[in-house]
């Protein structure tokens, strides 16, 4: 038998395996002779565990309602409600705290009302916020003794307002504490004692029409 078909079948193949390693090369895919390993770091969660999802956010930004301090020297002090865009979370529950929250970091100088004031320090802390099936709030906070003493009466009137601005949950009143102990708070009509509930009816003259300032990260828009 002739060798020759054999030979030229060889001849056949080798040319084929070269040009399938240039086509490769020409589109730009690797022909490394080994295999190379893939970092951990660089592989998607999927294909680590098959199980595994990426965990939902726990807060969305939303606008809430918060009060600040107008201390105008002609028409006396009232309150402005401020609506602006802070970390709520979804349980329903925990949302009384996250808005007192971004009450005491909200800054007028950054909402663009250098009109305003914010009576409450960035030092107060809330410990807890828990609201019963009355309506009533359970305020736990501390440092609210680092309040002005000329602000302390607006600084319970911020929390107030703001907290029963709420929708949900409804906020009927607000009790407060102090690092864990009931406090008296100074009210319009003299001082409301520990453990009372305090609402807006206790703020009679602060219950005037606000302006309604719209704030977001980039714009700043007032309505009458």
């Amino acid at each position: 038998m002739s060798p020759r078909p054999s030979r030229r079948r060889a001849a056949a193949a080798v040319a084929l395996v070269t040009l399938g390693s240039l086509a490769l090369a020409a589109c730009g895919i690797p022909t490394d002779g080994k295999p190379r390993e893939i970092s951990r770091d660089a592989l998607p969660p999927e294909l680590i565990d098959p199980n595994a999802q990426q965990a939902p956010s726990q807060d969305g930004l939303q606008f809430v309602t918060l009060y600040l301090v107008n201390a105008d020297e002609r028409e006396g002090e009232s309150l402005v409600a401020v609506q602006r865009a802070a970390p709520m979370p979804t349980d329903a529950a925990d949302v009384p705290r996250a808005v007192v929250d971004a009450l005491i970091d909200a800054s007028p100088d950054q909402l663009g009302r250098t009109d305003l004031v914010n009576a409450l320090p960035s030092d107060v802390q809330v410990r807890s916020a828990v609201l019963g099936d009355d309506g009533v709030l359970d305020l736990d906070l501390s440092n609210l003794g680092n309040v002005q003493s000329a602000l302390q009466r607006l600084a319970v009137a911020q929390l107030i307002f703001t907290l029963t601005a709420l929708d949900d949950p409804v906020v009927r009143g607000v009790r407060f504490s102090v690092d864990g102990k009931e406090v008296a708070v100074p009210i319009e009509g003299g001082v409301a004692p520990p453990g009372a509930v305090v609402t807006r009816a206790d703020e009679p003259s602060l219950l005037t029409r606000p302006t309604a300032t719209t704030t977001s990260s980039t714009t700043t828009t007032t309505t009458g």
